[in-house]
């Protein structure tokens, strides 16, 4: 008998596909790539697509997920993933559609996801370019933009307006907003460059100071964004003033424009500003992904306070402290490979950001590694595990630093045969990648049908520690392939914020294999 036909044991599933980069791969049901994209794509160029190739892989998704679906995708990824464009995007393509189902998640989700000057400004840009079909707002859209903008705080509504193309004023012409009330229409009037002189007592305190200052008639500082007070002559002490009221977020976002303005020369401010960045009230209470703090971090200039500099790190040991403990012991493989050296917002030309994917993936290992240093083991990849030094008591700043280096090819599956070879158990084994493995099966000349070199040699693994599980984690923009398909030991999972360590958490707990469904079945739309 030929026994290779009749093997026993749990079938292998076969590859049905091609990665970016000409791996093997299986295809992503078509909800789980969709959620996978929202939460970690921009719509910008990375290592291996273009923008304009990832819209279109989005819409052809779109229009095979329900509605309802679209619209609790695009929730989870703006409250959970505190995403914005994608998010946007998907409530833009609801918003175009002619059928009840998707007006109903349409207007469910809008109030939801635009839930901001700025994410409204998104809606309305996305909507007027016609990339979905239509270009108007028709009565349902000028509806829900009249609802939100009133429903909203003049105040509010003020410090939310600053950008352009197209600004707080455009949508209120191309929406034709209708004010509920004196204080919404003397504000509205505003905007729109409308206002009569019996409008300016309505208007609240802070814009009548803010005018009053343009024109010289007011000595303080008014109570408005910092980017409206560039254009006013402020003396250094009034910029320390600014610097005060400032929210944490504001504060971090600034701190190189407040030294070029001269505001840390004084050592209290210095003082102040490094006092409040290190306040774990304000970190935990800012709802900033954790990696975002590192951005910051390397931003810092050269000639900025010591001190600042070691608040911005105290601030991130403070935000990696939500890093779960998994149980058991863990190895967690980062890839930096030369495909990870792409932007983490993908290509945006001059305001392309210095965080890379690999920068991304090294401080969510590190954060791990932080929280059980006795029992998380991290090592580099690329082709091959590489020599990976990192000391758990450097601050989580040097660890993801050291991890960061980048070069070479990608072959996802080397980080467990290494452990294969060292005969090392591991009780969950996490890759941080962009998924993109060809080193060891470089394909677009390769037929797909066997299983990937990771599938493969983490089934091996399984039959040496039975109970093994892996978590795939993409953090970057992918939408049609993963290297190991789910099931009830493999996880995969889309973008790296602090909602990823709980869904480990859960997994490893839970030895589930439904991440995505459980996920939507949770989302509230009513």
């Amino acid at each position: 008998m030929n026994k290779s036909l009749f093997r026993t044991g749990t079938p292998v599933p076969k590859t049905n596909t091609h990665n970016n980069a000409g791996g093997t791969a299986y295809k992503s049901s078509d909800v789980q790539a969709l959620a996978q994209y929202a939460c970690t794509g921009v719509f910008n160029g990375t290592y291996y697509t273009q923008a304009a190739e990832q819209l279109k892989m989005v819409e052809g998704l779109c229009k095979k997920v329900d509605a309802m679906d679209i619209a609790k995708i695009a929730v989870y990824a703006r409250t959970e993933g505190f995403m914005k464009d994608v998010p946007a995007y998907l409530v833009t393509y609801l918003f175009a559609q002619k059928d009840e189902r998707s007006k109903a998640a349409f207007n469910l989700a809008f109030p939801i996801v635009i839930n901001n000057v700025g994410q409204l400004r998104k809606f309305t840009r996305m909507v007027r370019s016609g990339v979905c079909g239509r270009r108007s707002f028709g009565s349902a859209g000028k509806r829900v933009i009249s609802n939100m903008l009133n429903g909203m705080g003049v105040r509010r509504l003020f410090w939310q307006s600053v950008g352009s193309d197209p600004s707080l004023a455009d949508v209120l012409k191309l929406a034709h907003v209708r004010p509920m009330d004196s204080e919404h229409d003397a504000f509205f009037a505003y905007m729109l460059g409308k206002a009569e002189p019996e409008d300016f007592e309505k208007l609240p305190e802070n814009i009548q100071q803010f005018e009053l200052a343009k024109r010289g008639e007011y000595d303080g500082v008014p109570d408005v964004p910092f980017q409206r007070l560039n254009n006013l002559n402020l003396s250094t002490s009034q910029w320390g003033e600014v610097m005060r009221n400032m929210s944490w977020n504001q504060l971090r976002f600034n701190l190189n424009n407040l030294a070029r303005k001269g505001v840390f020369k004084d050592r209290e401010a210095v003082a102040y500003a490094a006092a409040t960045l290190r306040d774990p009230k304000r970190v935990k209470g800012s709802r900033v992904l954790p990696y975002s703090m590192y951005s910051t971090y390397k931003a810092l200039g050269s000639d900025l306070p010591q001190a600042l500099k070691n608040a911005m790190s105290d601030a991130m040991e403070i935000a990696v402290a939500n890093a779960p403990v998994l149980g058991g012991k863990t190895l967690v493989l980062v890839d930096v490979s030369g495909s990870m050296s792409a932007s983490a917002t993908g290509n945006q030309g001059k305001a392309t950001t210095s965080m890379t994917c690999s920068d991304v993936a090294s401080f969510f290992a590190a954060s791990l590694l932080k929280a059980d240093p006795d029992n998380v083991t991290v090592k580099r990849f690329n082709t091959s595990v590489v020599r990976t030094n990192v000391n758990p008591r450097d601050s989580v700043a040097s660890i993801t630093r050291e991890l960061s280096r980048h070069e070479g090819g990608t072959t996802i599956s080397c980080g467990i045969d290494w452990a294969l070879r060292l005969g090392a158990e591991f009780d969950n084994i996490i890759v941080l990648s962009d998924n993109e493995s060809w080193g060891n099966h470089r394909s677009w000349y390769t037929s797909t049908g066997n299983a990937t070199p990771l599938k493969s040699v983490f089934n091996t693994y399984k039959r040496k520690k039975k109970n093994a599980k892996l978590i795939a984690v993409n953090c970057s923009a992918s939408t049609t392939t993963v290297q190991a398909p789910d099931d009830a030991s493999t996880l995969n999972i889309g973008g790296l914020n602090d909602n990823v360590f709980k869904v480990i958490s859960q997994f490893i707990e839970s030895r589930g294999n439904t991440h995505w469904q459980d996920v939507l079945s949770q989302i509230k739309l009513d």
